[in-house]
């Protein structure tokens, strides 16, 4: 892939889109960041992100909203999800609903770059 990917992170704790920010952005991807679902929609029309990393539990609309409003626009989107609230049922509708992956929160480093690796392994077949 000839453009830089970017990868969209939707969280409403800051300390959790510093972190992303810091572990990713060594990895020679654009990191964006949002607080909100709100914010996301506009960041994935403004800034067309290849991949999405979006907590579940949001303010305003859930991560499974913004998973369903996300793949409605931008249907090769790559969606991860994320939750300190995992149960298999989040899991199985997350990915029944076109997660690429769901990941329960308290991941460590190497668990997050592992995941983004899969999906840029996944955006580069695409191409």
């Amino acid at each position: 892939m000839t453009d830089q990917v970017r990868i969209l992170v939707v969280d409403d704790e800051q300390v959790i889109l510093d972190s992303a920010k810091k572990i990713l952005a060594p990895e020679g991807v654009s990191v964006l960041t949002a607080p909100d679902a709100e914010t996301a929609l506009s960041v994935l029309t403004d800034k067309a992100p290849h991949i999405l990393i979006t907590d579940l539990v949001l303010p305003g609309a859930s991560g499974m909203k913004l998973l369903e409003s996300a793949l409605k626009h931008r249907p090769g989107l790559i969606v991860i999800l994320t939750t300190g609230y995992s149960t298999v049922e989040n899991a199985v509708a997350a990915l029944k609903d076109g997660a690429f992956e769901f990941l329960p929160k308290r991941l460590t480093c190497d668990e997050l770059l592992a995941c983004v690796g899969r999906a840029r392994q996944a955006l580069e077949s695409r191409l």
